[in-house]
């Protein structure tokens, strides 16, 4: 459980908004993640913090490979669609295409990461990964989008 102070104090953290996607054997899923951060400066990796409750958990642990989308502000409507299990059927199919290229770049967002899982650490209901970025993609022109825990996604 965590403290009160403690809770109260993560509240004040902002956070970059990103889709995590992965694929194994053919099974493609991606959900919105905000823990995660460039790990060096004179090495091209990142750490991230997932929850092992998410489908797309299992297929980064089994392939040892992400990718990471940096979504745009003005995407607010894609981090939700993969902030929850599933779409309606009248969603876009934001991964149409996945694997023609790589990284995958989700349609108007800023940037993608191809990641390879070199470490983790297993920090109780989530994992936190050490991944080697291996290819990077350039997207639209544009800022970040941001959620801050107290308020919800910074607009403007």
């Amino acid at each position: 459980m965590i403290p009160q102070d403690v809770k109260q104090a993560f509240r004040m953290m902002g956070n970059a908004i990103f889709v995590v996607t992965a694929e194994h054997n053919g099974v493609v899923r991606g959900f919105t993640a905000s823990w995660l951060a460039q790990a060096s400066y004179e090495n091209p990796y990142v750490m991230a913090s997932f929850s092992k409750k998410h489908d797309t958990y299992q297929l980064i642990a089994a392939s040892g490979q992400f990718t990471v989308n940096v979504l745009s502000k003005v995407q607010v409507q894609v981090s939700k669609h993969f902030g929850r299990k599933s779409g309606g059927p009248d969603e876009p199919d934001y991964l149409a295409g996945y694997g023609k290229e790589t990284p995958f770049l989700i349609p108007g967002a800023l940037a993608a990461l191809q990641c390879q899982v070199v470490g983790t650490l297993d920090a109780k209901d989530h994992t936190v990964f050490l991944a080697r970025v291996t290819a990077a993609r350039a997207g639209e022109e544009g800022e970040p989008l941001f959620w801050w825990q107290r308020d919800g996604y910074v607009e403007g």
